[in-house]
Parts: C-alpha cells; structure tokens; sequence
C-alpha cells in the first residue's frame, strides 16, 4: 500500500479561499475599508461637465486570488449618486495573496453645482468589522 502525503506548500493554497470546496456565487457587498487597501478606495473626477457621462473607479479588497468583481450597481437621483460594489469568489484552489478588484461605474449629473457620489461596501471581517461602510466623494457639476 502506498500512501501519499500532501505537500505542506499546498496547504497554505488551499486554506486560502474562503470556501476550498467550491465557487461562491453568492455575491457579498465588497470590502472598502480595510488597512490593507492601497489609497484611493475610490477615484472620481473633481470636476465634471452638466450632461456629460464620466467614470467612478472603486477598489476593494479580496482575500485571494479567487476574489472577482461580482457587479456594480447605481442609485441616482439629482445631484447625487449611490454606487454599490459586489464581490464574490471562484474556483477552487486559490493564491494566498491578496487581491484588489477595480469596479468601474457610469455616473451623468445634469444639472451644475456640487453633486455627491457615495459608495457603499463593507469593512474589513477580518478585523470584526461588520455592517455596510460608505465613502463619499463631492464633484463640482460645471
């Protein structure tokens, strides 16, 4: 009888992903507060033309590299704009590493003055931190 022993440099691998027995395909709202995120969390022009469609990058945080973009969604309403960022996990056998997940959104504001574009997410489970996070970012609509 032959036994074979698993590698101790896999089981780091496989304790990695949250789940190791399979994809996640439930998305959970993404992690935007967390010490280990390299600033910003979110990127937003100052200054934006009334009208005119422009980009909002928000970064959150995975603790793997099975950690994907889920989706991202947006509430608007004039003169300001809810952006919600969704992650979740896939495969089965992940990095160690932790990863950044970029989500891009469309965001229009029609009429001038200042406009406020918030973003939600959730804080660090690592640290105990549990509940929905936001960030705000103010844009001046010329």
């Amino acid at each position: 009888m032959k036994i074979r022993i698993l590698p101790l440099f896999a089981l780091p691998l496989l304790a990695a992903c949250e789940l190791a027995t399979g994809p996640d395909a439930d998305p959970r709202p993404g992690i935007i507060q967390s010490p280990y995120l390299q600033a910003p969390v979110v990127v937003a022009p100052a200054t934006v033309q009334a009208g005119e469609p422009f980009q909002v990058t928000v970064r959150t945080l995975g603790f793997s590299g099975c950690w994907v973009e889920a989706r991202t969604t947006v509430t608007s309403e004039p003169g300001a704009a809810t952006v919600r960022v969704y992650d979740r996990t896939v495969g089965e056998v992940c990095t160690a590493a932790l990863k950044t997940i970029d989500h891009t959104a469309g965001l229009r504001f029609d009429a001038p003055g200042t406009a406020r574009i918030v973003v939600e997410g959730r804080g660090d489970p690592s640290l105990g931190e549990t509940g929905v996070v936001t960030i705000e970012r103010t844009v001046t609509v010329q």
